[in-house]
């Protein structure tokens, strides 16, 4: 009987990269589950129905019972809008991210019937872009995390009662407060705003360039703004480059830390790390109240009070009046309290500081874009930065200031001029030529965004003003008359250019 041929092996080789690239056929022909979009168009309440979506039907409750893990909720809704709950608490039973318009744009109302929004437990979760308000439950009124990984970012959780915190976290539980206020939540018990609970396991909470304000425990309860407690388990609370202000408790007004439990049957840790932050206290309780926790400071804070006698770290500030504004809103989706000119927290920050140690990188102040965190080399201390306004200025400046041009040329439509014939454009009359007349407004936009002045109010108008010109061959003037339809579009434009130029558009200029 004949032996058996071996295979040689480059040929073993060439059938199995064969073999490997048939299955890899196989799968690429097979279809792919991705993570789906879900578009709430309607801000009614009612029993979910996850058959409204897709649809013009589709409201948030009948979106979470649509959902399935790894999916986008957003809105297509005309706001400012409210969505009222009527059938109780919205339950969030997969790990979804919940895309809001804006917190100053869409609300869901608890209307002080019932919690707002439920975690349920093993999830990962993102909400942003809402406000959360009036919601009522004995635990976590407006969000109540039950043992899951929860982040909020640019949203608002405000005016919620309830026995035990607005925000409540438990066991095994992680949330993340990014660019966020919480503010006007009362509880009767302990941690008006925010409560980190952790009766049997790990619980972390981390406050990133947010506002916790005005948030009350009463009937003598404890932690108006944060209560931080371990229990039996261990509860971590870190704060950064945020502002805890006007909150009120019998003990802890702004927080309260303490590792709970009852020794020796049952003890818990509880540890609060503190860096670049603002402690205002409020009409009662101290910024800080430790029991038998740890509170350490990472450094460059300020206190209203001696901050429990924790913070002598490198930098830090107690017994010092911050000097803030009203929470009010001064700009971005959220409240703010705006630092008052000379306060000793304008310039007192980390000079160390480095975006790129958050994630996301903390480029912003808790208001957004627009609001750079870090002005004049340094940041300020909390979750707001003092910006440097730069003002615009009128045609007739730059024409008179050439020395002040902060370029030697501009590009207007689709060509590009010297400092020389820009100055000779701004000095030419117009004599009726809307190619004039909006070019005239447009330099002296572009130079003062050069200078440094914001030109959002104006992006769009500059876009279109440079459509219109680049229309044309050659160089300006064009001698377009005002009467004709592109005339009276470059007429509008310019008008619009002109009062940015005044400064009319920008605030703190005029506007």
């Amino acid at each position: 009987m004949p032996k058996p041929r071996r295979i040689p092996l480059a040929m073993k080789t060439r059938i199995l990269l064969f073999l490997i690239t048939l299955v890899c056929a196989a799968a690429a022909s097979m279809p792919s589950v991705y993570a789906a979009t879900i578009t709430v168009q309607d801000t009614g309440d009612g029993t979910a129905n996850a058959a409204n979506c897709p649809g013009s039907g589709c409201r948030l409750r009948d979106a979470l019972a649509a959902a399935t893990d790894g999916d986008t909720i957003n809105f297509s809704v005309t706001t400012p809008a409210t969505i009222t709950l009527t059938s109780g608490q919205l339950v969030v039973g997969n790990s979804v991210a919940i895309s809001g318009p804006g917190a100053d744009q869409l609300s869901v109302n608890g209307n002080a019937a019932s919690l707002v929004f439920y975690i349920n437990s093993g999830l990962t979760v993102t909400i942003s872009g809402l406000t959360i308000t009036n919601g009522s439950a004995d635990n976590g009124s407006g969000i109540y995390n039950d043992h899951s990984n929860l982040t909020v970012s640019s949203s608002t959780v405000s005016d919620n009662s309830a026995s035990y915190g607005g925000f409540d976290g438990l066991s095994f539980a992680s949330l993340t407060i990014n660019n966020s206020t919480v503010s006007g939540n009362s509880a009767s018990v302990i941690g008006g705003g925010i409560l980190n609970f952790g009766p049997d396991g790990i619980v972390d909470l981390t406050i990133n360039n947010s506002t916790v304000s005005g948030n009350l425990a009463t009937s003598g309860g404890d932690g108006g703004g944060i209560y931080n407690d371990g229990f039996d388990g261990l509860a971590d609370l870190t704060i950064n480059n945020s502002t805890v202000s006007g909150n009120s408790a019998t003990s802890g007004g702004g927080i309260y830390n303490s590792g709970g439990g009852f020794p020796p049957f049952f003890q818990g840790l509880a540890t609060v790390t503190i860096q670049d932050t603002i402690l205002n206290a409020g009409a009662s309780g101290e910024n800080i109240y430790n029991d038998s926790g740890a509170v350490t400071s990472q450094g460059y804070n300020l206190s209203s009070d001696n901050g429990g006698g924790f913070l002598t770290a490198t930098g830090d500030q107690i017994n010092t009046n911050p000097m803030l504004g009203p929470l009010q809103d001064n700009g971005g989706p959220t409240f703010t309290h705006a630092l008052l000119s000379g306060s000793p927290a304008i310039d007192k920050g980390d000079p160390n500081f480095n975006p790129n140690d958050f994630n996301p990188p903390m480029l912003y102040d808790q208001r957004g874009p627009g609001f750079p965190r870090v002005v004049n080399n340094r940041i300020d201390i909390g979750a707001f930065e003092v910006q440097t306004i730069v003002c615009p200025q009128g045609k007739g400046y730059w024409k008179n200031n050439p020395n002040a041009w902060p370029v030697s040329s501009l590009m207007l439509g689709s060509q590009t001029y010297t400092k020389s014939e820009l100055l000779t454009i701004l000095r030419t009359p117009i004599k009726g030529d809307a190619s004039l007349i909006l070019a005239d407004q447009l330099i002296a936009a572009k130079l003062n965004i050069a200078s440094g002045a914001d030109g959002t109010p104006v992006t769009s108008t500059i876009t279109h003003a440079d459509f219109l010109l680049s229309s044309f061959s050659g160089k300006l003037p064009y001698k377009v008359k005002p009467s004709t339809s592109t005339g009276q579009a470059m007429v509008n434009d310019a008008a619009t250019l002109n009062d940015y130029n005044n400064g009319l558009l920008t605030s703190g200029c005029g506007g």
